[in-house]
């Protein structure tokens, strides 16, 4: 691919000499305008060529370069590599040419030792070989006797392991019987701590106020169960508060409307109450003055007209000490007339 590039740019090359040199001489010539421009024509488009070939032939180049250069470094790597080899494997029969000096070094000087301790072991195998029968005799003797305690002392550590083992075993199975599950569905609120304990037995640890049944606990208050961890004793004390709050709002507004229905009652002219007597109003005669009922959605109210203080006192639940007061003010006796003036 290269030599092609190359020989297409010397032809592009030349084509565009010879073309633009016979344009030259045309006009030197005189020739026609029209083949003269007929050959810058064809010299143009032939130092086209030259230029495209140019371009093709130099990353062409470049390609070629760069892969030589890829190549060299492996060839490279792969000497040095190489190299590393051969280096590891000399140094490696220089260890092993060593050793065997060393070991062929040792070899003699046995063979020397040994020729030496036979000579003297000649002389002392005489004396020796009594003394080692007795020695042997009293090793083997030992030897037996140590025998013998090794598997007592084997045995011993077997049975402190087994003991051990059994321990843990009886460990556990007392934990697993301290885990006791507690039955909390017949626990019901407001119940006595004595009851509690007669359903569910002796509690893990008690206070004066609290019960502990392993990780539950029962509240007390006066003696008597109101709240627990529990869920459904939890929920349950839950439902009673909403309920008690629920009910006690609806008290103070009862209350509050009683008082206001109190004031009206307790500002109606006699007249009014004496007209409607059967229909809205009850009414009694009394030692102190006349007295009057009116059942309203709040509770009953009644009302006296002291004739002594002139005054009136409208109660709750009953006359006088009977009942509780909730207002007192002037006895009014007639109706208030409007006046009407005409112009």
């Amino acid at each position: 691919m290269d030599t092609f590039a190359e020989i297409m740019f010397f032809i592009s090359l030349l084509l565009t000499i010879y073309f633009i040199c016979r344009g030259i001489f045309n006009l030197i010539k005189g020739g026609g305008a029209k083949q003269s421009f007929k050959y810058g024509l064809i010299a143009l488009a032939a130092s086209l060529l030259f230029v495209i070939v140019g371009i093709i032939a130099i990353p062409v180049k470049t390609t070629t370069s760069h892969q030589d250069r890829i190549a060299k470094a492996q060839t490279s790597r792969t000497s040095k590599k190489h190299t590393q080899t051969k280096s590891a494997d000399k140094s490696a029969s220089k260890k092993q040419s060593s050793k065997s000096n060393s070991k062929k070094a040792n070899s003699k000087k046995s063979t020397s030792h040994k020729s030496s301790t036979k000579k003297t072991s000649s002389k002392k195998s005489v004396s020796h070989k009594s003394n080692s029968k007795k020695s042997s005799s009293k090793k083997s003797a030992s030897h037996k006797s140590s025998t013998k305690k090794q598997p007592s002392k084997s045995s011993q550590a077997t049975k402190k392991t087994m003991a051990q083992k059994s321990s843990s075993k009886h460990e556990s199975k007392s934990k697993k019987a301290t885990k006791r599950h507690y039955n909390f569905s017949k626990i019901k609120l407001g119940m006595t701590k004595s009851q509690v304990i007669a359903i569910l037995g002796k509690p893990t640890d008690q206070n004066s106020s609290t019960l502990i049944y392993g990780s539950a606990d029962l509240d007390f208050d006066h003696d008597k169960l109101f709240d627990g961890s529990p869920r459904k004793i939890h929920k349950a004390a839950n439902k009673k508060a909403k309920a008690e709050a629920k009910k006690a709002s609806r008290k103070k507004v009862n209350a509050s409307q009683l008082k206001s229905f109190a004031k009206a009652f307790g500002q109606k002219d006699v007249e009014t109450l004496q007209r409607n007597v059967g229909i809205a109003y009850s009414s009694t005669e009394t030692p102190q003055g006349m007295a009057y009922g009116w059942k309203t959605n709040y509770g009953m109210l009644y009302r006296l007209d002291d004739s002594e203080t002139g005054l009136t006192h409208v109660y709750k639940g009953g006359l006088g000490d009977d009942g509780a007061e909730l207002y007192v003010g002037q006895t009014i006796k007639q109706k208030q007339r409007r006046s009407y003036y005409y112009y």
